[in-house]
């Protein structure tokens, strides 16, 4: 099931992203900067939004509204290396971004060699009254290409809000989710059959203590020794060379985050551990619902890369929420308010409501 698993996910990776969000400031208003933006439009790599000011742009950028910000400057199609006409603003947060970078780059290089080219052909025209007409149409169609050659590649492309992550940070923000999932399930739920086993379970029933004190007792230490193995985790990843844009104070959000999940995959591991009586099927159960989670999720890639049928299963993977709100801290530096309150808080109502499971079948099962 697993290799079947992969193929029926990553078969559909390759195809192409579409319709990423980007602001567009359009200070050169001529003919090519118009042309230009229709042309972005045509390719259906993105969706574009007008803005007057690229104040306004940035702050939507900031907000988590758009993934690029492409500033037209009013010297446009006119570009040389030390004085681009076009600016890019991007943030490795979402990877969809790095993707189209390089088809706006094209775009607008295109435009730069073509006006390259007009003004060597009206070079050309001037020269025409020379005495050696053929040496002149020589040199002038050598200064067509080599005027269009010199003005391509003078697109600037700005990390913007500290945005200096790599791939690498990319899936360590993955990695860290899969250990809090991954670990809490084993800690938590293995334990309680462990103790069913051991005959520990019996003695915890018939101490003068809550029962509900059993339930919460296993997912907080679960969850407790999953932050050690979320620590070892961010060192190895630092090593191999992930970054944490936000700096320290991003750390309080990564394990914020990563605690959050763990608590909601400890309460569903105790839930099932509390009907489950053997390793081998409560193993079995366990990567059946973890591995599913943790690649919709979009741990290795992008949830835009996913096939069209799987998608809407990332909407509603709380893993998606919680490695999205790490991927700002680690890579783009900020946290938008409108998109901390969602992951935060789809994270948390997870965690909440996966307690409550436990809590109902843990008391079922000991009634």
């Amino acid at each position: 099931m697993f290799p079947l698993l992969l193929l029926l996910i990553f078969s559909g990776m390759g195809s192409g992203v579409s319709n990423v969000p980007i602001a567009i400031v359009n200070y050169a208003n001529n003919m090519q900067s118009i042309q230009f933006i229709s042309k972005l439009e045509s390719g259906n790599s993105v969706s574009i939004l007008g803005v007057t000011t690229q104040a306004s742009a940035m702050q939507m950028f900031r907000n988590g509204e758009v993934d690029l910000v492409v500033v037209i400057l009013p010297e446009f199609p006119n570009m040389n290396s030390k004085s681009p006409s076009v600016d890019i603003y991007y943030t490795n947060s979402q990877l969809t971004s790095l993707s189209v970078i390089p088809f706006i780059e094209s775009t607008a290089e295109g435009f730069g060699a073509q006006a390259a080219s007009s003004k060597a052909i009206e070079a050309m025209a001037l020269s025409k009254g020379s005495p050696n007409t053929t040496g002149s149409s020589s040199s002038s169609i050598l200064g067509i290409s080599g005027a269009a050659s010199a003005s391509s590649g003078s697109v600037s492309v700005v990390p913007a809000f500290a945005a200096e992550g790599s791939y690498t940070t990319f899936l360590v923000a993955g990695i860290i989710i899969m250990v809090a999932a991954f670990g809490a399930m084993f800690s938590g739920g293995m334990s309680i059959i462990t103790d069913r086993i051991a005959g520990n379970l019996k003695l915890f029933l018939i101490a003068p203590i809550n029962r509900l004190a059993i339930v919460f007792g296993k997912i907080l230490s679960g969850a407790t020794q999953v932050m050690f193995t979320v620590v070892l985790t961010i060192i190895i990843g630092i090593a191999f060379g992930a970054q944490i844009a936000m700096g320290w104070y991003g750390l309080l959000w990564i394990f914020l985050l990563a605690f959050i999940a763990a608590i909601g995959m400890g309460g569903l591991a105790t839930a099932l551990a509390a009907r489950i009586k053997r390793f081998e099927v409560y193993a079995i159960a366990t990567q059946s619902i973890t591995l599913p989670l943790w690649f919709v999720a979009g741990a290795f890639f992008p949830t835009s890369e996913l096939p069209a049928w799987l998608y809407p299963l990332s909407v509603v993977d709380p893993f998606t929420y919680a490695i999205q709100g790490m991927r700002y801290v680690m890579m783009s530096g900020f946290y938008p308010a409108n998109a901390m309150v969602l992951d935060v808080g789809v994270t948390l109502a997870f965690a909440v409501a996966m307690v409550l499971l436990s809590v109902k079948m843990f008391k079922q099962t000991i009634e």
